[in-house]
């Protein structure tokens, strides 16, 4: 008589299970088919067709654009991957200045003596640098532009020196920098250039000169002179004789 009432609870339980399933059942259905038909209406849409379509060509489109990014920014990687090497590893502290001077010889671009020297730090930013006989280049010494940059016999570099061999058109009014003009800097054997001088585009220095530090050259130094200021005048004449030098030396 007791378990009469536990089996009609279970049959009520089961109902009702059935029940919450058929409708939850219902409720998917029907929410399928509401998203089944909205599908069919979007598809059938010209928009999202094109976008299908450029969809299913995604892979292959951004392949394209890979390569073109690749053909235009191959050279630019090269040289950026370049100045990294040249300007970073081979021109860093820790670089033996026996292995420094060989790698650098290495480089079509520069064209250095046997018997020159360069210290660490150096950046070589230029097209093409001579640098001739028995010279030395002291740290941070850098090498700027497209033109070219040709140092006679017998020279010394201060450090942080910077040889800058691009500028820009300045006649327009709307824009004072305008296209890019490289001139060649040229200096002379027997030449001493102070720390910190900046040389400008078309710079020429004769043999025998000193620039003196921190000066602004911006055209020809004359032999045997010494420069200086911003920018940079004749200060003095230099003996061009042992025995002018002697005579120097005793005033």
């Amino acid at each position: 008589m007791l378990a009469a009432p536990f089996r009609r609870v279970g049959k009520l339980t089961a109902a009702t299970e059935k029940l919450q399933l058929s409708q939850t059942s219902l409720i998917i259905y029907r929410n399928a088919s509401l998203l089944k038909l909205w599908g069919e209406k979007v598809q059938s849409s010209p928009k999202v067709l094109h976008m299908y379509g450029l969809m299913s060509s995604y892979p292959l489109r951004q392949l394209k654009a890979l390569r073109r990014w690749i053909l235009k920014n191959t050279a630019s990687t090269i040289e950026a991957i370049g100045d990294g090497w040249w300007n970073g590893i081979v021109a860093a502290r820790f670089t033996p200045d026996t292995l420094r001077m060989a790698l650098y010889r290495l480089n079509k671009r520069m064209h250095i003596s046997n018997s020159s020297h360069i210290k660490a730090g150096c950046e070589l930013d230029c097209n093409e640098i001579w640098i001739g006989r028995d010279c030395f280049i002291n740290r941070s010494v850098r090498f700027f532009g497209s033109a070219k940059v040709s140092i006679g016999d017998d020279c010394a570099i201060g450090c942080e020196t910077m040889f800058v061999t691009v500028s820009h058109d300045s006649s327009h009014f709307d824009r004072r920098a305008g296209d890019a003009e490289d001139k060649s800097i040229s200096i002379g054997n027997g030449v001493w250039i102070a720390t910190r001088v900046t040389l400008l585009p078309g710079a020429v220095v004769e043999n025998g000169c000193i620039l003196a530090a921190g000066s602004l050259v911006l055209g020809r130094c004359h032999a045997n002179g010494l420069y200086g200021g911003v920018p940079a005048k004749r200060i003095k004449e230099l003996p061009t004789s042992e025995a002018a030098c002697t005579q120097a030396d005793r005033d």
